[in-house]
């Protein structure tokens, strides 16, 4: 089978666990989609591109329905060079509003110009690029989720003004931001609280994952359950709480951000993918722990493994030191 008609048959099954390893471009429409959409286009009006990017540059627009910019991350866009994946996750966790083009090239010991060079050779677009798209991305989360004013968005998403904003997102997805707001469902939320929504590829074993957070559990800065993650969390002296919660018939993870400044939620929203490993392939990690006899007996009674990484470096580096002196309990 060829993967056209992998991707076909994925796409007509909806099968969420291809979120984000392809998308359709519609030829009729002139829309690229999800394979979770809830279109069904026939098959000699679609082409398949291994990533949004790749749709765009071939002139499709994102879907209004699916949300393209929603679904998790897949391979082709992270890169294949340890310098381009490391400025990617630098791009993922860093504040968009900070961005200089030589200051970001100097930390990984090149100029702007060769960093260009590796990230058009490799995913088609430059540092700059990645940024716009992921900022503009952002930026229609917010708009579709929250009850966060427009211009308040503006400046949380990075960008300089009110009018580059609009310009950017009508440029984007054809229509304003207004108008991107005033047809979806009235949102539940505050000025100093938002509840946005992490995709991911199932399965995915929320009590497995929450299990290591449970054992090293920071009593007063953590709660955890068995439905729910919470923390405090501080970022640059800014103090703000975190509860994320699975909501599995949706594949999706919700997070729930209450702070008196948001203006670091684009690196909240990142931390938390990494955190819970969204961008995860069960079908990559299936495949290659199925080509050993143990690994294959773990997956197995594991589907779904992933990588939970913690909230602070810091704190991983404390607990594992007490941990070797003393106990992961006391």
């Amino acid at each position: 089978m060829s993967n056209d008609d992998l991707y076909y048959k994925a796409m007509l099954t909806r099968d969420s666990r291809f979120d984000g390893l392809f998308f359709i471009g519609v030829k009729t429409t002139g829309i690229y989609c999800r394979p979770i959409c809830p279109a069904q286009p026939l098959r000699k009006n679609i082409h398949f591109y291994p990533h949004a990017h790749a749709a765009e540059q071939a002139g499709y627009r994102p879907c209004l329905r699916c949300r393209p910019e929603s679904a998790p991350q897949s391979a082709a866009w992270i890169g294949t060079s340890a310098i381009v994946r490391r400025a990617l996750n630098s791009i993922n966790t860093s504040n968009p509003t900070n961005y200089q083009e030589d200051d970001f090239a100097s930390r990984f010991g090149l100029s702007a110009r060769h960093l260009r060079r590796l990230f058009q050779e490799e995913i088609g677009k430059t540092p700059k690029q990645v940024i716009d798209m992921q900022r503009i991305n952002f930026a229609r989360q917010l708009i579709i989720e929250s009850e966060i004013s427009l211009t308040r968005i503006a400046f949380l998403s990075g960008f300089g003004s009110v009018r580059r904003f609009n310009d950017a997102i009508k440029k984007r997805f054809t229509r304003s931001p207004s108008e991107l707001r005033k047809n979806r469902s009235r949102k539940k939320g505050t000025s100093k609280q938002v509840t946005l929504h992490v995709a991911y590829r199932p399965p995915f074993p929320w009590q497995d994952i929450l299990r290591p957070f449970k054992l090293h559990e920071i009593e007063g800065l953590e709660n955890i359950s068995e439905q729910c993650y919470q923390r405090v969390i501080n970022i640059d002296g800014q103090i703000a709480h975190i509860s994320v919660k699975d909501m599995t018939n949706k594949h999706q993870l919700q997070l729930t951000v209450s702070a008196n400044d948001l203006r670091h939620l684009y690196i909240i929203v990142s931390k938390v993918r990494l955190m819970f490993d969204t961008d995860s392939n069960p079908l990559v990690v299936q495949k290659t722990m199925r080509q050993h006899r143990l690994t294959k007996k773990l997956y197995e009674q594991y589907p779904g493994l992933r990588i939970p990484r913690a909230w602070d470096a810091f704190e991983v580096a404390i607990c594992t030191i007490l941990g070797q002196l003393v106990s992961i309990k006391r």
